[in-house]
């Protein structure tokens, strides 16, 4: 017990830079690796990102945002489409918002969703999809998904270092 108690004063420095680190990847940060193609071409299988889990404590999600959440267990990567109380319906390839068409710069054309009536999102609903429409799990699958199951917003890609 005697040499442990000196380790650890020894080594203080070192254990609190891990006990600090060990506390902002549970409530601030993580990584994430993503898993599948539904959100190519900007994001492909097996880039590794950064998620910043504490950005929606300070700041509302916004349309076309990239993040992360929780469903079933599993930590799907999406854009945020929708939000609270916004009219949603693809019509002919094309995704409209309010009854706005939106252009999608973030898709390639042969990407574009299938058609689906309109929805009309409640209060705290977002609707998501993946930028690879065709090859997506996501809103159009398994419906709206609640605030409380986003986990964080996709800050910047870490690996692969390519321009992709």
């Amino acid at each position: 017990m005697k040499k442990l108690l000196e380790l650890i004063k020894k080594e203080k420095k070192f254990i609190t830079i891990v006990i600090i680190i060990i506390i902002l990847k549970i409530f601030v940060f993580n990584f994430i690796l993503v898993k599948g193609d539904s959100m190519n071409p900007k994001y492909k299988n097996n880039d590794f990102m950064f998620l910043n889990k504490i950005i929606y404590s300070f700041k509302p999600i916004r349309r076309g945002e990239v993040i992360v959440l929780k469903y079933r267990n599993n930590d799907l990567i999406k854009r945020v489409i929708g939000l609270p109380n916004d009219k949603i319906k693809v019509e002919n390839g094309k995704l409209y918002i309010n009854n706005k068409e939106v252009k999608e710069n973030y898709i390639n054309s042969y990407t574009a969703s299938y058609d689906f009536d309109e929805i009309t999102l409640k209060d705290n609903e977002y609707f998501v999809m993946g930028d690879n429409r065709y090859n997506s799990y996501d809103s159009r699958n398994f419906g709206t998904i609640m605030k409380n199951n986003i986990i964080g917003r996709v800050e910047f890609k870490i690996f692969p270092f390519d321009k992709r």
